[in-house]
């Protein structure tokens, strides 16, 4: 049992060839003894069917030539018997024993049969005919010389007359050879048909055992969590619905796979935005106290001084940085796109300025802007967000060689041959963003799958395969289009087609309106942050309001509870401890309902539209960071500057 243990021991293959070659093993060892005791009855009946046909044979050619005594004339049948290759001799004796023709083979000497031994042979044959005398290697038979013997009274009367024995002596040796390559033949075709069995066998045991080993290997994939491409099915029967049946299991498990990573992918997300909320909040208070400093000393200066030129800088910069962010807070799904008219020539090149900082100096960017080109209805936080992500898809295509990344904007007119060519485009004015690389490039499979979402090919964790889906979205969102030409080893170039639309984008430095008409009356300005107050205080103060400010939500209620008729407006932040801003607006309202309150926030999960913060009573919602324009135009809107 060990030993079958053993041999039946490791693959599928492995054990049916073993069991095939030991059926036939034992198949072939009874059908070869079969074979070889039947060859030898078959031709030991055969050597005994000869030796009598041709002793009789002999006895008959020759009775003439015996009765005559004509040796002469029994010459021919000898020797055409003796020339047959299983004859070893051939003998004639007189019926009294004595010697009196003899025909031998070449090299052959036969024993010759004593007159007593004949006459004892010739008696017995008169009983039990034929007699057959094995010898040591030969094989005699004996067939009687007869003669017919007429009266010469009775023409129809007839006897027999013995008057000799013939002799046939055949050759032991000749059929034993006979005998071994009948055996040898059955051996060969046995060991033949072993071969061509042991063959078929083993095409057989591999048209079995692949797919066998492939649902193995495929397990063991899973196990390892490498999800690879269904099993090709090319067997039928059982062995196909296994293979469909495990083909649909790996199917449902990449469903979970791909769900699992749209799980961690949205609970990144979610602890970025949380994040980004952070950020966004407290960078806007910076930002807010930064515009409004800066627009009060530019209040005081002449527009053609080189400070207020200075201080125009300023409020351009802390313009991009507020855009910032906003694209960080549009990347992480925490506020809503606005399209606008804009001119994207001068988003791009601040976001290549950005980008130069971060890529490494093997990388080479070109760039060829063209800064009159139309406007695109787009908002500017999703063109950093295009920018960035092919920018940065270039970078990974390169890696830490010496690449060129090349960026393009132009104008194009699309006519109808060309949208013809690519059914997404309709014929007319395009601006046409193009951002090419020298990396490895990609094959026709990798192109169709490229704007999948989460498809990625880079190593875990170093991407997450949201971002030319997103650009994808985006273009198709403006109703333009994004097509992409690349071979291996030969670099990838991505054209994005915008439709140009009227209007003029914002362009050069940010100048300041502001209304010059005052206005009057008490305002109470409620901030935790106390640059915050100061700034907002100074901005109102200069509209002509006398401002009440407080750093304490709580306090502010207080004061607006002892004094509800004081004011005429509040001006409240909605990230402050103790109290939020609408908790705040709440509390006011009950004590006083048609009192104008203007809520204002960096980032709020609850107060996001301008919808949602009327639910809680507030006349105007505006987004930090706070400026001139900002407060103009919120105090505009609940009746102020008519």
């Amino acid at each position: 049992m060990k030993v079958l243990h053993r041999l039946f021991s490791g693959s599928l293959l492995r054990q049916i060839i073993i069991g095939f070659a030991l059926v036939l093993a034992i198949f072939g060892t009874i059908q070869t003894t079969a074979l070889t005791i039947f060859s030898a009855r078959f031709l030991d009946q055969l050597t005994a069917d000869t030796g009598n046909q041709q002793a009789l044979f002999l006895a008959r050619l020759t009775s003439l030539a015996l009765f005559t005594d004509n040796k002469s004339l029994a010459q021919e049948p000898l020797d055409a018997i003796v020339d047959r290759p299983e004859i070893s001799s051939a003998t004639l004796y007189l019926d009294d024993g004595t010697l009196w023709m003899k025909r031998e083979r070449q090299g052959i000497q036969d024993k010759i049969l004593s007159p007593s031994m004949v006459q004892q042979i010739l008696a017995e044959m008169n009983t039990s005919p034929p007699i057959t005398k094995i010898a040591e290697d030969t094989l005699s038979y004996y067939a009687q010389v007869k003669v017919t013997n007429f009266s010469p009274i009775d023409s129809t009367a007839e006897a027999e007359e013995t008057i000799g024995l013939a002799s046939i002596i055949l050759n032991k040796t000749y059929f034993q050879t006979l005998t071994r390559q009948r055996v040898l033949l059955n051996s060969i075709i046995f060991v033949c048909a072993i071969l061509v069995a042991l063959f078929v066998s083993i095409l057989l045991a591999r048209y079995l055992s692949k797919p066998l080993h492939e649902l193995t290997e495929g397990a063991k994939h899973i196990a390892e969590g490498k999800l690879d491409k269904p099993i090709p099915v090319e067997v039928t029967g059982e062995l196909a619905n296994l293979t469909v049946a495990f083909n649909q299991m790996l199917e449902s498990l990449k469903e979970r796979e791909q769900l699992m990573n749209e799980l961690r992918q949205s609970q990144k997300m979610e602890a970025i935005g949380t994040l980004a909320g952070g950020i966004a909040h407290d960078f806007n208070n910076i930002l807010s106290a930064i515009f409004g400093f800066t627009q009060l000393s530019m209040l005081k200066l002449d527009q053609d001084s080189e400070e207020y030129h200075n201080l125009s800088q300023v409020l351009t910069a802390a313009q991009r940085a507020k855009d910032l962010v906003a694209s960080i807070l549009a990347f992480s799904r925490q506020s809503s796109t606005k399209k606008e008219a804009i001119a994207i020539a001068p988003v791009i090149k601040e976001v290549l300025k950005l980008l130069r900082a971060t890529l490494p100096a093997s990388i080479e960017i070109r760039q060829e802007i063209n800064m009159e080109t139309g406007t695109v209805s787009i908002d500017p936080v999703q063109v950093h967000q295009i920018v960035m992500n092919l920018c940065t898809n270039a970078f990974h295509a390169m890696g830490n060689e010496k690449g060129i990344l090349d960026v393009r904007l132009k104008e194009l007119e699309v006519d109808s041959k060309k949208a013809a060519l690519t059914p997404e485009l309709q014929s007319g004015n395009y601006l046409l963003f193009t951002v090419s690389d020298t990396g490895q490039g990609m094959d026709n499979e990798l192109k169709n799958r490229i704007f999948d979402p989460f498809y990625t090919t880079k190593e875990p964790g170093k991407g997450t395969g949201l971002g030319l889906s997103v650009v994808h979205g985006i273009v198709t969102d403006c109703g333009g289009c994004v097509t992409v030409e690349s071979e291996l080893n030969q670099g990838t170039t991505f054209f994005l087609y915008f439709p140009i639309t009227e209007g003029t984008g914002t362009k050069g430095d940010i100048s300041l309106t502001v209304p010059t008409q005052k206005a009057t009356g008490e305002i109470l300005l409620v901030d935790d942050e106390i640059s915050l107050v100061n700034s907002g205080q100074k901005m109102l103060e200069y509209f002509g309001f006398t401002v009440t400010a407080m750093t304490s939500s709580p306090d502010a209620y207080k004061l607006f509870a002892a004094q509800p008729d004081r004011f005429d407006a509040v001006i409240t932040d909605q990230t402050m401890p103790a109290l939020r801003g609408t908790e705040l607006a709440e509390k006011i309202l009950k004590l006083r309902p048609d009192i104008p309150i203007i809520l204002c926030t960096g980032y709020s999960s609850t107060v996001t539209t301008e919808e949602n913060a009327r639910a809680f009573g507030i006349k105007q919602l505006v987004m930090k960071p706070l400026s001139l324009e900002k407060f103009s135009q919120a105090l505009k809107k609940v009746g102020y500057f008519d």
